[in-house]
């Protein structure tokens, strides 16, 4: 019974971890999408070298979700 109590506890730590990294990359993938939906919206009001900086910031998100669940600590 310790044995099982020991490892509950061991897997609730990791599930919480799990648990964080998703929560993390949820925020990020909705502050992506909101992004983009406000640039596409703006269309011409952005000025091209904010647009473009803005743009090359989402893809450097874009990529650090899309792979390794553990790079995206860094977005928090």
């Amino acid at each position: 019974v310790h044995r099982m109590v020991q490892e509950a506890e061991k897997f609730a730590k990791e599930d919480k971890e799990k648990r964080d990294s998703i929560d993390t990359k949820n925020q990020a993938e909705s502050v992506i999408y909101q992004t983009e939906k406000q640039l596409k919206e703006l269309g011409d009001k952005v000025p091209a070298d904010v647009k473009d900086k803005v743009e090359s910031k989402l893809s450097e998100r874009k990529d650090a979700i899309s792979g390794d669940s553990t790079r995206t600590r860094w977005l928090r």
